[in-house]
């Protein structure tokens, strides 16, 4: 039994998926799903959602105005109009770096030449280049083509739309024949409001991470230094989901671990509306004289909030279990264990202290047990 679980572990197990900056080679299948999205982090894999558009609402109540009315020197009552206005729509894509995604197909000892590894800490190679510099601040996106970049922290919308319509006294004068009593004209209107709310920031909520590119051909990997991502749980116990990553998105940045971003984002917008728009209502007495008096009112605010979540493809983060520790070919006590390589072989066992020192280099499993119950099993990459 051990043996078999051992050999579904190898450093690149079945299932894995893997960013490339390239085409991949054979024993990888192209997870086209992934295109135009960004992986997230879940517990489970292969969920589609997110948009790369929306809009908002903007609704209140205007500014107050008054219009002037028959007497000079009067003003005719206050009034103020109701709005509810949809803005165009924008996009809310986060700044983005493309990469191909594909998952390994059976288990691999090796990593290929344009893998990319994401992990905590930086890489212990020159078979392994940094980029994690050149692609600073930026997320991971799935596309059929590596190495285009886009998105943006920022943006805002444009809006045009009406206020509610208000009737009001109107700033021309109906007077009897004999002048003993005037009339303000009431006048239905309403009012043109047009403009561009402030700009907001976007970002989705992420967890921050370095990324490595192997520049050499068959690469073996450390484990224990860089995070996987399967759509399933880990097949190897020696992986563990990551579950700081759920709900979160991959970012680019040399400080790892950091946690960041929202679910959504809102706008603040001020604008002036166009003087009034309408016709006057019939006149109650003789004729009616004079216009309706222009004014305008000013709409502000915050808008109802909207999405930062892009289009997404589920996965899950796993890191693998590596809390031996290690110096000069010696392993921390344990009161048994049993050492197998990536075929499943027993290579050494024993009790206490594990010697690896007659060991080929290479990668070894190490299973940690208490008579015949294992409670541990971990990964060790000898050099």
């Amino acid at each position: 039994m051990l043996g078999i679980l051992i050999t579904q572990c190898a450093p690149v197990p079945k299932g894995a998926i893997f960013m490339f900056d390239g085409s991949p080679p054979a024993g990888w299948q192209v997870l086209t799903d992934f295109n135009g999205r960004f992986p997230l982090g879940d517990s489970i894999g292969g969920i589609l959602g997110g948009d790369s558009v929306h809009n908002h609402i903007l609704s209140g109540t205007t500014s107050v105005a008054s219009v002037w009315g028959c007497i000079p020197g009067s003003i005719s009552p206050t009034h103020a109009h109701s709005y509810n206005i949809s803005t165009n729509p924008s996009t809310h894509l986060p700044p983005y770096r493309t990469f191909i995604f594909a998952k390994a197909i059976s288990p691999m000892e090796y990593l290929p030449r344009n893998a990319i590894i994401i992990s905590y800490n930086p890489p212990y190679s020159s078979e392994f280049r940094d980029i994690t510099d050149s692609i600073l601040g930026r997320f991971p996106r799935g596309d059929l083509t590596a190495g285009n970049v886009g998105g943006s922290l920022y943006h805002n919308h444009s809006f045009n739309g009406s206020v509610d319509g208000v009737i009001t006294y109107g700033g021309g004068c109906d007077y009897s024949p004999d002048y003993l009593f005037a009339v303000w004209p009431l006048y239905s209107h309403t009012h043109n409001c047009a403009g561009f709310t402030d700009a907001s920031l976007h970002l989705p909520p992420y967890r921050t991470v370095r990324f490595w590119k192997v520049v050499s051909d068959s690469i073996r990997i450390d484990s224990c230094a860089l995070i996987y991502m399967f759509d399933t749980i880990p097949p190897c116990a020696y992986l563990n989901v990551d579950t700081l990553f759920i709900g979160k998105f991959l970012r680019a940045d040399t400080v790892t671990g950091l946690n960041g971003g929202s679910y959504s984002h809102t706008h603040s917008y001020s604008v002036n509306c166009s003087s009034f728009e309408g016709d006057p209502m019939p006149s109650t007495y003789g004729r009616s004289e004079g216009t309706p008096v222009s004014h305008n009112h000013r709409i502000s605010g915050v808008s109802h909030d909207a999405s930062n979540i892009p289009p997404y493809r589920t996965v899950v983060f796993s890191i693998a279990n590596c809390g031996l520790s290690v110096k000069e070919n010696k392993v921390e006590n344990y009161s048994a264990y049993r050492v197998y390589n990536v075929d499943g072989k027993t290579v050494h066992y024993g009790k206490g202290k594990i010697e690896l020192k007659g060991l080929p280099r290479g990668v070894y499993f190490i299973i940690l047990y208490d008579g015949k119950k294992v409670y541990s099993v971990r990964k060790f990459i000898k050099r």
